[in-house]
């Protein structure tokens, strides 16, 4: 499936000379899995390939029970706010909560605000949560690419989320700037997420995340309870919807997914360290998410257990999967910041998902142009350019230039309204105004040029220096 696997399967592959062989794909992977998967098989399934293990077996139970679970306590708030008719409509989630709490101390909306201003109840190394933000954002460009190609779009491969997301309208707009609108609400909350535990003054953080974060989060979690509330209202749902399962696949998709993402443009490994301090920032932004099984994806190789248990499990790329990665890529194409063809898109797509998910999805790249592929093949050339600079001059730069830019366009698009992330009705139009002026306008090119001068200043100055110390020493 993904590119990253191909040399040498996953972490618990290791050697597969004389391991049995169970090739699996959407048409006989049910039955299979009646059967049961045996221990100690090499499995392939949609260019995935990895030995099925004890602990895929363990996971498959209890992913299975996670299911039947959403998330108890901001269920309990919502439905108290709901209740008391505290909430009005285009009201914010968090106000609401936060004023029920003031007048009922012993509510659940007080218990909500207490667990989200306390550290988890497992060991957070502060240090990795920063190392984990530092990876995203000073690589940034690579990284976000990974998001929405693979993350997002890859994403769609599993009809049971695609029913939820269908049901809402979120990303399955017929409307590209809509769609746009939601992918830019989904990045600010995770923008939010990678601000500096400092970000908002010193002493401030809680797990290691800042205060700006905790409360981007506070919104999705109750923005997420109120869509389960709304669905479970309708009798044409089946089971759970937001449950666990799809909360830790979400997880999955923000942080191994993205992992495996850089790793396939880049088209070598990241450092495991790296790797592993960016999984454990994610575990953190769990916990306060609403997942209750921490354990799943607390490190590197537990993450890519869960990850293939989860694929072989859920993914079953079907006709609303082609439409919905079909919807995203065509709402990209051609649209600010970096107005590229369809053609980039697909081909990034391929590159990071591997040919048979993607072909499942339908993406296909029967249409690209010779041009198309050229400038895609220049595009990689300067993703692993831009890769070499970071590793030179030093992310703790990138980081916080990407950083900055990134929280000025966001500021620019939802500085006039509230955001869809906690928020009832409000005006879309003017959503969808605000967010093409801002990127139509000249913001972002001059975020842009600010930021390329910064960055060939600080290379030139780099090459220079070492010209200098190589002429003492010699």
């Amino acid at each position: 499936m993904f590119p990253a696997y191909e040399k040498g399967g996953s972490l618990y592959a290791g050697p597969c000379r004389n391991i049995p062989l169970l090739e699996l794909n959407p048409s006989n992977i049910d039955g299979a899995l009646r059967r049961g998967l045996e221990q100690n098989h090499l499995i392939t399934y949609l260019g995935l390939r990895f030995v099925w293990t004890r602990q895929h077996s363990k996971n498959l139970v209890i992913l299975d029970d996670l299911q039947k679970i959403g998330d108890p306590l901001a269920d309990a708030c919502i439905a108290e706010i709901l209740a008391s008719g505290e909430l009005k409509r285009g009201g914010d989630f968090l106000e609401s909560v936060e004023a029920h709490a003031s007048s009922h101390p012993s509510s659940s909306c007080s218990d909500l605000l207490a667990f989200m201003s306390r550290p988890p109840d497992f060991e957070v190394d502060e240090d990795a949560v920063e190392k984990g933000k530092l990876l995203f954002l000073s690589l940034l460009p690579i990284s976000s690419l990974a998001l929405l190609h693979l993350s997002l779009v890859g994403g769609f491969s599993a009809p049971q989320i695609n029913k939820t997301l269908n049901s809402t309208g979120y990303l399955t707009n017929s409307n590209p700037k809509s769609v746009r609108l939601r992918l830019f609400e989904t990045f600010k909350m995770i923008s939010d997420a990678m601000t500096a535990s400092d970000f908002d003054g010193p002493n401030t953080s809680i797990g290691g995340l800042s205060p700006t974060a905790i409360n981007s989060i506070t919104k999705v979690r109750l923005l997420h309870a109120f869509v389960r509330q709304n669905l479970l209202k309708k009798p044409q749902t089946v089971g759970i919807p937001i449950n666990q399962t799809e909360l830790i696949v979400t997880s999955l998709s923000f942080s191994q997914n993205v992992l495996l993402g850089i790793e396939s443009l880049l088209g070598s490994p990241l450092p495991p360290q790296n790797k592993s301090s960016y999984v454990h920032l994610w575990k953190t932004i769990s916990h306060y998410i609403g997942i209750t099984s921490p354990s799943l994806i607390s490190s590197p190789i537990c993450s890519t257990v869960s990850l293939e248990t989860i694929l072989i499990t859920l993914v079953r790329p079907d006709r609303t999967s082609e439409i919905a990665a079909a919807t995203v890529l065509e709402a990209v194409s051609e649209s600010p910041p970096f107005k590229w063809p369809r053609g980039i898109h697909t081909k990034i797509c391929r590159k990071v998902m591997g040919l048979d998910l993607s072909a499942a999805l339908g993406i296909s790249t029967s249409n690209v142009t010779w041009k198309v592929n050229i400038r895609f093949y220049i595009i990689l050339s300067l993703l692993k350019i831009y890769s070499t600079l970071v590793s030179y001059i030093g992310p703790s730069y990138f980081s916080k230039l990407n950083g900055r830019i990134s929280r000025a366009i966001m500021s620019d698009i939802f500085s006039d309204y509230k955001t869809f992330n906690g928020v009832r009705g409000g005006n879309h139009n003017e959503k969808l105004k605000r967010m093409e002026e801002v990127l139509e306008g000249g913001k972002i090119k001059r975020e842009r040029r600010f930021g390329t001068v910064k960055v060939w200043a600080g290379a030139i100055g780099f090459a220079v220096g070492g010209y200098i110390i190589i002429r003492k020493l010699t």
